[in-house]
């Protein structure tokens, strides 16, 4: 189905004419396009960029076939027809041929291979031999041999009794059984070999992974005394592929022992191990210091919140892209990734006039100097505190690409759309040209990392070697037509910009099931803990049934990160990489990683307006959210929920869905208060952002700076200094020391002449919106680990354990203690306060959003009153260095003349704050520890 006005239409229509779909061999589905000069069809010559004779596109042993015994009179002009001939060239090449229909054909032949419709052309010449046969002339009769239980026999594809089959093995005993099982069209590529590289496209649902195991297992049998490596970008992905892997190869352990399933990251890790055996430490996602995440990280770097400047290059450019409500964050720090996988370290000059292949937001050449400047600075940043992000990995070991060596027989590249240039010419390295060197799997609609990819770039040459799979085997007929729906809308010239895109047709599932759910809740907290409990009790139906279930929450408007971070406090796996999939019936994953799962239950959160498509998203790019969401709904094999609360997202709101109560499922009134997940904090040692605090600089990276003009920002960033400044004899006000001041003189009219009337009354209605947000964060770890404890201070530490673990095995941490009511308990827990000290720690500014002056100080008091009997006697005079606190810190607290822990109650926050060598992170960590043990610095 193709959607568009009359213009597009037509467009497709000439794109598409003389389309043909058909059974390949009796065995597969494949579709060609067929001329009909009597009917006035001629299909659209439109070549690619390859170079060479036509010919020599097509498999030697199918244009042999085609020819046969033909004179070679007849058969030299054809093949010396070049790539990039016109129609009239093409025709003439072929008006020696005196076989009629051989003369249609391989003129049809020739047209497709020059537009790089391999595969067409192949099942055109297949068409003319007869092994290819349109689908309107297929018989009743095209079956599967099958198992029913009592005994086997020949079932029709999609008949009632299929689906039966399907739906009961579906719920085998063990979930990868369904996840194995090979339909013919599938087996095809698993026992094909090829000469050279080989690149399977399938649609969602295809069974690309299955295939990919599938045929790692062959191959290891194949080659006894060689390694195979099944390779993806997702490691949380690489772990469930493992997991199949292994039920694959059952009790063979030696058979196990020859296939490696591993991500890019973590071959890229052990390449720079061998290359850069000093680094060692830098090349993980994680600070081996202070275990802070790369996002953190980035964070601190982005808004220069430590002594480094070097992202205030990237100033003009963000406030551009925040003009036009884009999280500008968000999307430079893409771009720093689709720089990396389209050019070498040594070629980035190159990208001042590159076409940015797969970005549809426009960058003017003169910006993009300052974004080089601020990727160095980036990388300068992860080196500097042991850190690093994927691309970063990825462009370590390019640098030393000229010396890989190849270590693996074969490679089988799953989700191959969403690796880069750069990445692809790093596997090429890994594995010798060969037979069956290189396999790699992928689906355009799934496209939706920002990367650039050419294969010619990398070196992979898959002519003649291309082929695809349109059959969904995963999903019913109703859960795509949803998710069709959602994609086809959203369709942009990027999806098409690989040449390969195929979206799973819903007519081509071979079976129906229940209709998706559209389901309303009171709030984001009540639909993750009524989505756990419709897990749970289809968990409890399968048991009772005797078989398996799994399930997956999927939480829109949240990182991996933050889900991550959510899902350890509630105690539920997330599909990071870490979670085993056959060890838990339920998981919590962000929408883009859910990629290559399934599962029988898929439920997707928070499908709200704002959220979908998010916010801060260019609109040039939307398709790439709605890749990922249609990736996700397509997860699901049984049964699919979306749910929402509040206003529903624009991409449901337009399917016509019934929207039911989550109450109409699950019992509601019985849910526990599960919170909802924190967004990473805005700024340091602020788990809930407090506008009012603000100065201009750090108001304009919130998201409640968008759509601001970007002379308005740079205004704000001037103005609000946090300082503030008034004219001497006047008082009048020339800067302001915080937003929250300048919102109140501009409620009274002070100041406003230093703004003009337009400005202040856009700013006047953000601050007000902005007035209404609260942005939950995620918590800051209270203590840091460190790998080992010397024996020296071991006698030292005993006591200050023992003296916290009675302290906290005798008083109860809760808020149970204050007496609140329901509501103001609720307010606290949506605030992410939990203790008496994290709300007496609040600000008042926050807490009188929801809570009256009166009611705070009542609270306070009580709180005070708990605290004071909780304060034990902490032996202030250890030694420092049972503080848990990286070398890098103890050694600036020394020379600060910090030898014990009372020591530190002579300095103040700005006392630390001056030290240059400390990042934001050793601060808030010195912070953190002193509140933790009572120690009072000078301005606490």
């Amino acid at each position: 189905m193709f959607l568009g006005d009359h213009e597009e239409a037509d467009e497709w229509l000439d794109k598409h004419r003389g389309l043909t779909i058909g059974a390949v061999s009796g065995r597969s589905l494949g579709r060609t396009k067929i001329s009909d000069t009597n009917g006035g069809i001629i299909i659209n010559n439109q070549p690619d960029h390859w170079a060479g004779e036509l010919i020599d596109r097509l498999p030697d042993d199918l244009s042999e076939r085609l020819f046969g015994d033909r004179p070679f009179r007849e058969i030299k002009p054809i093949r010396q027809v070049r790539a990039g001939s016109p129609d009239d060239l093409i025709r003439r090449s072929v008006e020696q041929i005196t076989d009629e229909n051989l003369r249609a054909a391989l003129f049809d032949v020739l047209v497709l291979l020059n537009g790089g419709a391999i595969e067409e052309a192949e099942n055109r010449a297949l068409l003319h031999l007869g092994a290819f046969k349109p689908i309107a002339e297929l018989s009743a009769e095209e079956v599967l041999e099958l198992d029913l239980g009592d005994g086997t026999r020949k079932v029709q594809l999609g008949s009632a009794e299929y689906s039966e089959w399907v739906s009961r093995f579906m719920e085998a005993s063990h979930p990868f059984d369904w996840f194995l099982f090979m339909h013919p069209e599938q087996e095809r590529h698993v026992v094909a070999d090829y000469a050279g590289p080989a690149k399977l496209s399938g649609v969602t649902g295809s069974g690309k992974t299955s295939i990919a195991v599938k045929r790692a297992v062959r191959l290891a049998r194949k080659y006894p005394a060689d390694k195979i490596l099944v390779l993806s970008l997702n490691r949380a992905l690489c772990e469930f592929i493992s997991e199949i892997v292994d039920h694959a190869c059952g009790s063979d352990a030696a058979l196990r022992e020859r296939i490696e399933v591993s991500s890019l990251f973590s071959v890229c890790q052990t390449l720079l191990r061998e290359f850069e055996p000093k680094n060692s430490k830098i090349y993980s996602d994680v600070t081996w210091g202070l275990e802070e995440h790369k996002d953190e990280i980035y964070r601190e770097f982005y808004r220069c919140l430590s002594n480094v400047r070097d992202a205030e290059v990237l100033r003009p450019m963000h406030r551009l892209l925040t003009s036009q409500s884009i999280d500008a964050e968000k999307y430079i720090s893409e771009e720093f990734d689709w720089i990396r996988s389209a050019l070498p370290q040594e070629r980035r000059g190159e990208y001042a006039a590159i076409l940015r292949q797969g970005r549809g937001y426009k960058i003017a050449e003169h910006h993009r100097p300052a974004i080089l400047e601020g990727l160095a600075g980036w990388e300068r940043k992860m080196s500097a505190v042991g850190v690093v992000d994927y691309m970063g990995v990825v462009t370590a070991v390019a640098r030393h690409i000229d010396v890989i060596a190849p270590r693996y027989r074969s490679i089988i590249v799953d989700e191959a759309q969403d690796f880069g240039s750069v990445e692809l010419s790093i596997i090429r390295k890994l594995v010798a040209a060969d037979e069956n060197d290189l396999f790699l799997c992928g689906d355009a609609a799934q496209h939706i990392l920002p990367k650039h990819q050419s294969f010619e770039a990398a070196g992979i040459d898959v002519k003649g070697r291309s082929s695809r799979i349109v059959r969904n085997y995963r999903n019913s007929r109703e859960i795509l037509r949803i998710a069709h729906q959602v994609l086809t809308q959203n369709l942009s010239e990027s999806h098409f910009e690989q040449g390969e895109l195929e979206i799973s047709d819903p007519e081509l599932s071979y079976r129906s099931g229940a209709e998706p759910l559209l389901l309303e809740a009171n709030s984001l907290s009540m639909e993750i803990a009524a989505a756990i409990e419709l897990l749970d009790a289809n968990d409890e139906i399968a048991q009772r049934r005797g078989a398996s279930h799994s399930g997956c929450i999927a939480i829109v408007g949240y990182s991996g990160f933050e889900v991550q971070q959510y899902g350890r406090e509630i105690g539920i796996p997330v599909l990071d990489g870490a979670s085993k999939f056959l060890h838990g019936s339920r998981f919590l994953s962000d929408l883009e990683q859910t990629k290559g799962y399934e599962f029988d239950t898929m439920v997707i959160v928070n499908c709200a307006q704002g959220q979908l498509p998010p916010s801060g998203a260019p609109e040039q790019e939307i398709f790439r959210n709605a890749s990922e969401f249609y990736v996700a709904m397509t997860r699901a094999k049984s049964q699919l929920v979306l749910s929402f609360s509040g206003i529903v997202c624009k991409w449901l709101a337009t399917l016509g869905l019934q929207v039911s109560q989550w109450s109409d499922v699950v019992d509601t009134d019985v849910l526990p208060e599960l919170g909802i997940p924190g967004f990473l904090q805005e700024f340091p040692d602020a788990e809930n952002l407090d506008l009012g605090n603000l100065t201009g600089t750090e108001f304009v990276f919130t998201p409640y700076a968008r759509g601001l003009e970007a002379d308005l920002q740079e205004k704000l960033e001037d103005l609000v200094d946090g300082r503030g400044m008034v004219q001497a004899g006047t008082q009048r006000r020339l800067k302001w020391r915080n937003i929250g001041s300048l919102r109140d003189d501009l409620q009274t009219g002070v100041g406003g002449a230093l703004w003009g009337p337009v400005a202040r009354g856009v700013l006047q209605d953000r601050l007000k919106e902005a007035a209404l947000g609260l942005r939950p964060s995620i918590r800051s770890r209270p203590a840091r680990k460190r790998s080992s404890i010397s024996t020296q201070t071991k006698a030292s530490i005993e006591p200050l354990e023992k003296a916290l673990s009675d302290r906290d095995t005798t008083l109860s941490d809760g808020l149970e203690g204050l007496d609140l009511t329901t509501r103001e308990m609720m307010i606290l827990h949506s605030m992410h306060i939990k203790t008496p000290q994290e709300f007496l720690l609040a600000s008042d500014a926050s807490l009188s959003k929801h809570l009256t002056k009166a009611v705070i100080a009542a609270l306070r008091d009580r709180a005070r009153k708990i605290e004071s009997r909780r304060t034990i006697e902490i032996p202030t005079e250890i030694d420092l260095s049972v503080a848990n606190f990286p070398m890098h810190i103890l050694t600036v607290l020394r020379r600060m003349g910090v030898k014990r822990i009372s020591d530190l109650k002579r300095f103040s926050k700005n006392d630390l704050w001056s030290q240059t060598q400390l990042r934001s992170g050793d601060v808030q960590a010195i912070l953190a520890f002193c509140r933790g043990q009572g120690v009072e610095l000078k301005d606490l």
